[in-house]
């Protein structure tokens, strides 16, 4: 949902682009004429604006043609996009971020995903475990899907903020499917899933929620964005900002019609059709703020993901809608 901020810069932000569009469309649009895009896009929540955006036509009206790659994680979208296979591609902002310290020219094109107090997800234990506070877990196992994530990065900082011991802290990393079977086997002493995990793990009755722990980071994070190379972006500047236009709209429609975008979310994701209708959506952000990525890129430094900070603004793109 947009905050009054966002709602007046991307009322801004469309003013301005509606003169690009028009140049940049004259006259009828003719297939011919699109421009085509290829785009990476995982199976998950995070790609609904964008597979709904192209359901219903609004690519196309903005002469876009998307060539859409599902498939890719995290690192093989960044490879991808920059060898050229991919010129856009959807990545965890942790990952965006690490490839920028890591000298990788990637900038954000349009956001995805957010995090915020209500996002479904967090730590999770049995409902016979003891555990409870920050202190309890120490020298306690959970079970992560990988061991540079912002799952690793939220723990340590609740650890340190609520009184726990973040040194003795151990994961397991392991497919996220998996995180519930560890949990119940006893393999591992709590879990942090999203969803669809988090909710059919809830769902079972056997696990209770004991944090949020992102929150100890920040009241709302973005999670995820499309990124492209620099050259791409340079080269591309208007397909860039027409985008960036439709993925603001698609993801203020997908924010408010939830019941509208059922099917294009099981279409994509292949995820059973009755959990989608029980799971909360994920909300969507039609406009880049530095502010909901600063506190990723500073909390990553502290923990010595990364050797030093810099500013957000470094990630997002001319293009973008801010």
């Amino acid at each position: 949902m947009k905050t009054p901020n966002e709602h007046k810069r991307l009322m801004s932000r469309r003013a301005a682009l509606a003169g690009v569009a028009a140049a940049a469309l004259p006259g009828a649009l003719r297939a011919q004429s699109l421009a085509t895009v290829r785009v990476g896009g995982v199976p998950a929540e995070t790609t609904l604006p964008l597979v709904y955006a192209m359901r219903a036509g609004l690519f196309k009206r903005a002469g876009i043609n998307i060539d859409l790659q599902g498939g890719r994680n995290g690192a093989e979208t960044m490879a991808a996009i920059t060898s050229n296979d991919l010129d856009i591609g959807g990545s965890g902002m942790l990952s965006i971020v690490l490839a920028h310290a890591h000298g990788i020219p990637i900038k954000i094109v349009a956001p995805s995903g957010y995090y915020d107090a209500e996002t479904p997800g967090g730590l999770l234990v049995l409902n016979s475990s003891p555990l409870r506070v920050a202190k309890d877990f120490n020298g306690k196992t959970i079970g992560t899907g990988t061991l540079s994530d912002i799952n690793v990065l939220g723990l340590y900082s609740w650890m340190d903020k609520n009184g726990g011991d973040r040194s003795t802290l151990k994961f397991l990393e392991m497919p996220v499917p998996a995180l519930p079977a560890a949990l119940n086997e006893g393999r591992v002493d709590g879990i942090i899933p999203f969803d669809p995990i988090f909710t059919v793990a809830m769902a079972t009755g056997n696990v209770r929620l004991v944090t949020r722990p992102w929150n100890s980071i920040a009241p709302r994070i973005l999670w995820v964005g499309w990124c492209a190379s620099a050259t791409w972006i340079d080269s591309n500047r208007d397909v860039a900002q027409r985008f960036a236009h439709v993925m603001a709209d698609a993801s203020t429609y997908c924010n408010t019609h939830a019941a509208e975008t059922v099917d294009d979310l099981v279409g994509y994701t292949k995820l059973d059709r009755d959990l989608v209708l029980h799971m909360k959506r994920i909300p969507q952000t039609p406009v880049v703020q530095a502010s909901d990525i600063q506190p990723l890129i500073d909390v990553a430094v502290k923990y010595n993901m990364l050797t030093a900070s810099f500013p957000a603004s470094e990630l997002i793109a001319s293009t973008a809608l801010t």
